[in-house]
């Protein structure tokens, strides 16, 4: 057993036998009923603290029992090390790390009473005992990160909530300031192109008149969420446009969903559906509808990854259907063939038959209805047109011109009758043929299927698109969200 005054080096990875040492160095003995022998119960797990006490050079006097003698524990998962002094009870100090909350942040009080201070200095630690500044035990910070399995960067933010990793490596040759002319010009020199152009990033750097290179530019960039990206298509407003869609944000946002839905009786659109009656065709028809796939880089050009562009035509073997859509009171009121024409004659034709009768089917107590549709000026706007609906006593709810996003048969019910269709024919034999008929009597069937709740959800949207409406002031806005449906 070491003498007073002796040097101890003490390297266990146990707290218990840091302890059973202490006492030995004390001359206290571990065996018996002994009151330093009760401060650490047989029954406590050391299995669930990964506490490490290593490294330590410990010197024992006569004046331990007035807190002189101390030992530094790094304790793991905590972030903040612990200076425990032996003068207090051990298990007082150790046991509420194993417990809840409120215990640890009694350990931690006890912890910070039992020492006058903890410095980190020239890249060591130094923990001074209550007693005397003269007891000073000494850790390197290389040994704590050697005995936890920790890198030092590690240990040094364990010791140190104010301590910060410095940047190495050469300087930014991009500063803030030309960051910031960087996305200045971009915005302004993409908003002069209107799309008419494509603006790179050598005009932007010849522009801005920086010294980086292109790769430096595109890298600052991808940090403030500049990237390339395709453009997204939207119909091109015009001046005139912009200021009728603020007035009809202005003019409805204060309309609720359930406004919508009752005073609304009838939305009413136009819409081709090509006729896909075989295997082939169906094939065509389905990867239209596909938004991309998983891959890698070099799998781009493999057969699986190659669709038909969209924008291709395609003869399917039979002529294209033109439908005559509405819904309303959540269902769908109108589903009409209006042929391969269309004109002034076929929508008055239109108005004072399928719709005047959809409407009275579904409002027999109304005398007048009112209808919301888009500014066709071939046949909603013509003469014939209007005379038909006044027959009819028909108002009409127009939309400002080239606004989808605000017609509830674009934005919701043809992509739910097209998806809807391309599912079911997914379930076919690859030998199964349709003819015309039947596939615009299937497609009918479809339609009139679609479920209440989807129909008055969309209908009620309208709610939402105004008021994303006026706060873009007539502007395209986003229809994600609460606006997304199929």
């Amino acid at each position: 057993m070491p003498r007073h005054n002796e040097a101890v080096d003490l390297s266990w990875d146990c707290p218990r036998a840091v302890a059973h040492h202490l006492h030995e160095v004390r001359g206290v003995s571990t065996s018996g009923s002994s009151q330093e022998t009760a401060l650490i119960p047989q029954s406590m797990s050391f299995a669930y603290l990964p506490l490490v006490a290593f490294g330590l050079r410990l010197r024992s006097s006569c004046a331990c029992s007035c807190g002189a003698l101390v030992v530094l524990v790094l304790g793991w998962p905590t972030s903040r090390p612990l200076v425990l002094d032996f003068s207090y009870a051990f298990w007082n100090v150790w046991s509420p790390l194993a417990c809840g909350s409120k215990e640890k942040r009694a350990a931690k009080t006890t912890s910070q009473s039992s020492c006058s201070c903890l410095r980190h200095l020239n890249g060591e630690v130094w923990a001074v005992g209550r007693a005397s500044d003269t007891e000073v035990l000494k850790l390197p910070v290389t040994k704590i990160a050697l005995g936890v399995g920790r890198n030092k960067t590690t240990v040094y933010k364990a010791l140190e909530e104010s301590f910060k990793i410095e940047k190495r490596g050469r300087p930014d040759l991009l500063t803030k300031q030309e960051v910031n002319l960087l996305v200045r010009t971009i915005k302004a020199m993409v908003k002069k192109a209107q799309g008419c152009y494509e603006v790179t990033l050598a005009m932007v750097r010849k522009r801005a008149k920086v010294k980086a290179s292109e790769r430096c530019i595109r890298e600052a960039l991808q940090k403030r969420k500049f990237k390339f990206r395709v453009l997204r298509s939207k119909p091109r407003l015009t001046t005139a446009d912009v200021r009728d869609r603020m007035a009809f944000a202005t003019k409805y946002c204060t309309k609720t969903r359930a406004w919508w839905r009752k005073n609304v009786h009838l939305f009413i659109d136009l819409k081709n559906f090509s006729v896909y009656p075989n295997a082939e065709s169906r094939t065509i028809a389905a990867q239209r509808e596909v938004r991309g796939a998983y891959r890698q880089p070099s799998q781009g050009l493999d057969e699986a990854y190659v669709v038909a562009p969209k924008g291709l035509k395609y003869n399917t073997g039979a002529k294209a259907v033109k439908i005559a859509g509405g819904v309303g009171m959540g269902r769908v009121r109108l589903w009409h063939d209006v042929g391969q024409k269309w004109n002034a004659s076929v929508a008055a034709e239109l108005y004072s038959g399928p719709v005047r009768d959809a409407l009275r089917r579904a409002c027999p107590s109304k005398s007048s209805f009112l209808m919301l549709e888009d500014n066709d000026p071939t046949g909603f706007k013509s003469k014939l047109g209007e005379k038909a609906k006044a027959a009819a006593k028909i108002k009409v709810l127009a939309i400002p011109k080239r606004s989808p996003d605000l017609s509830v048969m674009d934005y919701a019910i043809w992509k739910k009758v097209t998806r809807t269709m391309r599912a079911q024919e997914k379930r076919f034999p690859k030998k199964k043929k349709e003819t015309r008929a039947e596939f615009i009597a299937r497609l009918r069937r479809t339609a009139q299927n679609l479920p209440k709740t989807f129909i008055d959800k969309a209908i009620g949207n309208m709610k939402e698109r105004c008021e994303r409406l006026l706060a873009a002031k007539g502007h395209h806005f986003e229809e994600g969200g609460k606006s997304k449906f199929v």
